[in-house]
């Protein structure tokens, strides 16, 4: 994101977009899959970084039920 400030999500804000709660979010930070930052004494989640995650995630199409 060269040029443009990464805007810092709090934890309820990434509790929304991700569908996780606060217990997953603090598990994920433990083994480094998606960790809160401190900048200028606050602590979030940068908004890049959750894009990339939910991005990262696997695709799953629903099987079909219909019977031929």
């Amino acid at each position: 994101m060269a040029g443009k400030m990464d805007r810092l999500l709090s934890r309820r804000e990434v509790e929304k977009i991700t569908g996780r709660g606060r217990t997953t979010l603090y598990r994920m930070a433990l083994c480094g899959e998606l960790s809160p930052r401190r900048i200028r004494g606050r602590l979030g989640y940068l908004e890049s970084e959750v894009r990339n995650f939910l991005e990262a995630l696997p695709v799953v199409t629903p099987k079909s039920n219909v019977s031929q």
